[in-house]
């Protein structure tokens, strides 16, 4: 079944977030998530965000390895938010997705949240895939993540080290679905560093492409394939 359930095509769209790249606080994505959901809108929000560290309704005290004070030092907002999960790092080298409507608009069952996160996952995968192979990077996509198999997000082998590379958190109700997924684009090192991503000790993360090779015209280009990826899909 395909991301959005069609009902009419003049319910599905998708909408691609026009302010500069980078400079739509994670605050008022939500915002706008909710009011466009609220307005019958169906289909996906794509943003990237200032430097943010959001910590969901499962986090804990250690999660973070910095005071928070730090974090307001070097301009880094901290949220606390009502998705589920743990910690998670936000930035302008992301592309972030915000799916608009309710489960029953994406895949016709308004309880069908596994139904919902298995398809993004596949079709993200397939996404994560090319891309990959467009870049000519050697790291790979893991189908069967054997003892990770219970955490969410995708997955890349990267000379022979599990890496994340895409992260999903979401909360789910009859009203829609809030928060989304974040793919990592270019390397947010320093970023991730103020925290254990997910409550995952010693993780390490992953990007589509090396900042060094990466223009914000390919930045661009690449939000883009993904526009027309989703859009495609719903």
């Amino acid at each position: 079944m395909n991301l959005s359930q069609k009902q009419g095509e003049s319910k599905t769209r998708l909408i691609h977030q026009s302010l500069p790249w980078g400079e739509l606080s994670y605050l008022k994505a939500l915002e706008l998530q909710k009011t466009l959901t609220q307005e019958g809108k169906v289909g996906w929000l794509l943003f990237a965000c200032p430097p943010t560290v959001t910590l969901g309704k499962r986090t804990q005290a250690d999660d973070l390895r910095v005071e928070r004070e730090h974090l307001a030092s070097q301009q880094v907002t901290l949220l606390e938010v009502d998705r589920g999960g743990r910690a998670t790092y936000h930035s302008p080298s992301q592309v972030i997705g915000f799916p608009l409507g309710t489960l029953k608009d994406h895949v016709g069952d308004s309880r069908g949240v596994h139904r919902f996160l298995e398809t993004l996952t596949r079709e993200l995968k397939r996404f994560i895939s090319f891309e990959l192979r467009r870049a000519q990077s050697k790291a790979v996509v893991i189908e069967d993540l054997g003892a990770l198999e219970d955490l969410q997000g995708i997955w890349v082998d990267e000379d022979g080290i599990k890496k994340k590379l895409v992260s999903f958190g979401m909360r789910f109700s009859r009203e829609g679905i809030a928060h989304g997924f974040a793919i990592n684009v270019t390397s947010q090192t320093q970023g991730f560093e103020l925290i254990h991503p997910c409550g995952l000790r010693g993780v390490q993360m992953a990007s589509l492409f090396n900042e060094n090779r990466f223009s914000e015209n390919d930045f661009a280009e690449l939000r883009n394939r993904l526009e027309k990826f989703l859009h495609e899909q719903t």
